[in-house]
C-alpha cells in the first residue's frame, strides 16, 4: 500500500532508503563484529565468513521479494541498484573490503600448512566454498577472483618454493632435486584445486616450476 499511493502518500523512496539503512546497520553491528572475534584463527574466520555470506544472501533474497514492488517500478523509473545489488554492494563495502586481505592470508597460511606436511586438519571444502565467494561477489564474474585472490596465491606460492629451491639447491643431490621438484609440481597441480579454479592452474605450475627450474637452470645443466 505504502507503494502504491500517489504523491504525496508515495513512500517508495523513504522504503528504499529504509531498506539500504537496516541492510548497513544490521552488517555493522552483526555481520562485521562476529568475523572480528574470529580474526586470528584462519579456520573459524573462514568459516564464519562462509556462514556470514550465507545468511546475507538469503536475508536479501527474502527481502527482495517481499519488496519486489520497489524493483519493478521504483528502482526500474530511477535507475537505482537493484535490491539484491544494493544487498550485494553492503557486504563488499562493509565486510569484504575491511576484511578480504585478512582472509587471504588466512588461505595461504593454511595452504603453506599443507605444503609442509600438516594435513591432517586441512578442510578442503572449505577452501573451495571460499573460492566461490569472490566469483559470486564479481556477480559471475572473474576479476575479483583474479585480482584479489588468484594473483596473491601465485606470488605466494611463488615466495614459498622461491625459498625452498634455495636450501634444496644446497641440501641435494642433482638427481634429488629434480625428483623433489617435479614431486612438488604434481602435488601443486592436485592441490591447486581445492583453492583455485581451473584457469588459475597453467600461470601457478608456470610459477612453480620457473622458481624450482629456470632460476635454478645454470646449476641444474
Amino acid at each position: 500500500v505504502m507503494c502504491t499511493q500517489k504523491p504525496p502518500h508515495d513512500h517508495t523512496e523513504k522504503l528504499y532508503n529504509k531498506y539500504c539503512e537496516v541492510l548497513e546497520e544490521y552488517t555493522k553491528s552483526t555481520a562485521l563484529p562476529s568475523l572480528r572475534k574470529t580474526y586470528d584463527d584462519e579456520y573459524m574466520l573462514l568459516r564464519v565468513l562462509l556462514e556470514r555470506w550465507s545468511i546475507h544472501k538469503k536475508m536479501v533474497r527474502r527481502l527482495s521479494r517481499i519488496f519486489h514492488y520497489l524493483d519493478r517500478y521504483f528502482v526500474y523509473r530511477n535507475s537505482l541498484l537493484s535490491l539484491e545489488e544494493v544487498g550485494l554492494a553492503c557486504f563488499v563495502d562493509m565486510v569484504y573490503n575491511t576484511l578480504q586481505r585478512r582472509v587471504r592470508e588466512a588461505v595461504i597460511a593454511i595452504v603453506d600448512k599443507e605444503r609442509e606436511g600438516d594435513d591432517t586438519d586441512i578442510d578442503r571444502a572449505l577452501l573451495e566454498n571460499i573460492k566461490d565467494i569472490y566469483v559470486e561477489i564479481g556477480m559471475g564474474n572473474m576479476k575479483r577472483y583474479e585480482q584479489d585472490l588468484e594473483s596473491f596465491m601465485l606470488e605466494g606460492t611463488a615466495s614459498y618454493y622461491s625459498r625452498k629451491a634455495s636450501r634444496w639447491i644446497q641440501e641435494y643431490s642433482y638427481f634429488d632435486y629434480i625428483r623433489k621438484s617435479e614431486e612438488c609440481v604434481k602435488k601443486e597441480k592436485k592441490r591447486m584445486s581445492h583453492y583455485l579454479y581451473a584457469s588459475s592452474e597453467p600461470e601457478l605450475v608456470k610459477k612453480v616450476e620457473h622458481e624450482l627450474f629456470v632460476v635454478y637452470a645454470n646449476k641444474l645443466l
